[in-house]
């Protein structure tokens, strides 16, 4: 699956589950990863690592003629 948040692009795979209203997690390695920086209060992810630098992020580079995908809303998940 195609993963974009913001100007980060990626192709990930995912677990299936059923989590209520919860539509992905992001598990530690990957947010070792990428070491994405979280605003909380406007639930907002950026990308600035050298790992996305390298491999995730396009900067004004829109694939034309793709839908828009569903859009998703940062929350926490209770273990």
């Amino acid at each position: 699956m195609l993963l974009k948040i913001g100007n980060h692009r990626e192709v990930i795979s995912f677990n299936v589950t059923q989590l209520s209203d919860t539509p992905i997690v992001l598990g530690m390695s990957w947010l070792d990863r990428h070491s994405p920086s979280l605003a909380w209060y406007q639930r907002q992810l950026t990308f600035g690592s050298s790992y996305c630098a390298q491999h995730c992020i396009q900067i004004g580079q829109e694939e034309e003629g793709q839908e828009e995908g569903q859009q998703l809303h940062l929350g926490m998940v209770q273990a």
